[in-house]
């Protein structure tokens, strides 16, 4: 092994390498690329020590950071970009396809159509709570405080609401 090797290595190890796990841990969490995360790494030490060779870096961590966000960022652009290409070349078979498709988001439609009106059927708290709870998935401790009143009471009025919402559907069932 020669000197520019051994040099290079050793700034390798020094600079680079003891921030591999926090770099893996921070692409995960931003980006949630588990399976591409080796390659992304890989590919950011290459331009690092590529950018080395060219000049200096004062900021060896910064640098790897940047350069993987970078790649990512490339990657899901491409990505994307190869998506619209697929969607582009489909486009017209999904459009011209008429089977059970329209058939299930005419129902799909439909029924939430009934659920909008049942919902809007309840009494104010009633609704409030629905809202809330089922469509943004608060809970019920964050409604109870929300809305200043007790976690009970937001409980029963759960209930009445679920027991209004039964009727009103059973009677559009009915129709």
């Amino acid at each position: 092994m020669n000197y520019a090797t051994q040099e290079q290595e050793h700034w390798f190890n020094k600079n680079l390498k003891p921030h591999e796990t926090i770099l893996r841990k921070w692409l995960n969490y931003r980006y949630n690329i588990a399976s591409e995360i080796d390659d992304i790494i890989q590919d950011s030490y290459r331009k690092v020590l590529s950018a080395r060779n060219l000049n200096v870096i004062q900021s060896p961590k910064a640098y790897l950071f940047a350069t993987a966000r970078n790649l990512v960022l490339m990657r899901l652009r491409h990505m994307k970009v190869e998506n619209i290409c697929y969607l582009e070349e489909n486009a017209f078979s999904s459009i011209l396809d008429t089977s059970e498709v329209v058939t299930e988001t005419v129902l799909r439609n439909e029924r939430l159509e009934i659920l909008k009106d049942a919902i809007n059927s309840l009494p104010k708290k009633c609704k409030q709570i629905v809202i809330l709870r089922k469509l943004n998935g608060m809970s019920q401790k964050a409604i109870s405080f929300k809305l200043g009143i007790s976690e009970s009471t937001v409980e029963a009025q759960a209930v009445i609401a679920i027991k209004k919402m039964a009727i009103y559907f059973r009677a559009h069932d009915e129709k």
